[in-house]
């Protein structure tokens, strides 16, 4: 998709958009909570999540191709521009020079705050900038002294854009703590007003149950279905939806908590997060519920069963990169029965960018050859995708996939 270079949307409006998502994470928090909170880990937690990558453009390493294009003349009426067509267009060699580039991509769209008056239309591909100019009268020359003009411009503009950048990312802890300490303040004088009226404070029924056991264990009660395989067999118990999402919210939950206290959670494997999830799922589903339990032909991470059943099982990884993603759908459909119907990958993503994770599952996760189409999203994190198993299409799996940032 072509585009305009640093001219298409002011850097100051993303900047200010991710500012914007800091106030809202911040009133987002349950009071109570915010309180209890380590400030500076939370503040920590902020400037890495919300902070700005920027961007690198690489000339060093600039590698060129040519095709034939009708295009418009550059000088009307000139008798030497031969093979036109009916348009009054005209054959002409283009040049395209491929140029690598790292960081946010975005930012080739931005307009820093000090610019020059210029821009081209340019395109990117498998992280490289396309510029293409075309040889109207065979002269390589030209061509290399337009290119070089045009390099001049980017890299201008990109020093003032890396300026933008390092100034926002070097005042976004002031800019958190300007947000957080308010907040906590209004809610502390919140709490004192509801504690001066003199009557029993009643407890708020909207506190998530994430970080408390509750009194009663939901239990998981499986719908009796029967198999399209063979209708005389005895019905097979299969996990109720609102018994799964529950499921998925209390996981869901949990991960959320992972993202807030980064330096909790960093340096623990997959076993040791998975525990973390364990120890929130137990208490409060009847059944069994354990981890890396043997499960057809190979091991789960968690696995629910219900009367010598598995009503629910999910593979926990660390993100690994598109082919690992596919990899290990097939190894979670390869541990699945046909009675195994609600099933979960969990991802720990240990990236510093977490958007172009999210967008390759999304994108990506459609190309297995069992995929059969996909749900409405719970959350952009939170994916809902329906499956079948390998040897047997009729037999569908829902498939759900979550991922939580612990860089």
């Amino acid at each position: 998709m072509h585009f305009k270079i640093f001219a298409e949307q002011s850097i100051d409006q993303l900047l200010h958009e991710k500012l914007l998502g800091i106030k809202a994470e911040i009133a987002s928090e349950d009071p109570a909570r915010l309180l209890g909170l380590n400030e500076e880990e939370y503040l920590k937690y902020l400037v890495e999540k919300y902070s700005q990558d920027s961007l690198s453009i690489d000339f060093d390493h600039v590698e060129a191709s040519a095709e034939e294009r009708y295009v418009e003349p550059n000088a009307p009426g000139r008798p030497d521009l031969i093979w036109g067509d009916t348009r009054g267009k005209y054959l002409r060699q283009v040049i395209t020079y491929h140029v690598p580039f790292s960081g946010d991509p975005w930012l080739l769209r931005c307009r820093p705050s000090t610019w020059i008056q210029w821009s081209m239309p340019v395109s990117t591909e498998h992280g490289q900038i396309s510029i293409s100019i075309i040889d109207y009268d065979n002269d390589p020359k030209r061509v290399a002294t337009e290119f070089e003009a045009i390099k001049g411009r980017i890299q201008s503009q990109l020093g003032h854009v890396r300026q933008d950048v390092e100034s926002f990312n070097s005042n976004l802890y002031n800019r958190a703590k300007e947000g957080l300490l308010p907040r906590k303040q209004e809610v502390s004088a919140q709490l004192q007003v509801l504690a001066s009226l003199g009557v029993p404070i009643r407890k708020a029924g909207t506190i998530p149950a994430t970080f408390a056991i509750p009194t009663v264990r939901k239990k998981v009660f499986p719908k009796p279905v029967a198999s399209s395989a063979s209708p005389i067999v005895t019905p097979t118990p299969t996990l109720d939806d609102a018994i799964y999402q529950d499921i998925l919210q209390t996981i869901y939950d949990m991960g959320k908590v992972f993202e807030r206290l980064p330096s909790t959670y960093a340096g623990k494997n997959e076993e040791n997060l998975r525990d973390h999830l364990i120890l929130q799922l137990e208490p409060r589903f009847e059944g069994s519920t354990t981890g890396e339990t043997f499960n057809k032909t190979g091991k789960t991470d968690i696995l629910i069963r219900h009367e010598k059943g598995n009503v629910f099982v999910a593979e926990c990884k660390f993100w690994a990169g598109k082919s690992k993603h596919l990899e290990t759908i097939d190894q979670l459909l390869s541990y699945l029965t046909w009675r195994d119907s609600k099933t979960a990958i969990i991802y720990f993503v240990n990236n510093k960018q977490m958007t172009p994770v999210l967008e390759e599952i999304r994108n990506q996760t459609p190309s297995h050859p069992c995929f059969v189409k996909p749900f409405s999203e719970k959350h952009f994190s939170w994916q809902f995708f329906e499956f079948h198993l390998p040897n047997d299409p009729g037999c569908k799996i829902k498939l759900s996939i979550l991922a939580f940032h612990i860089p």
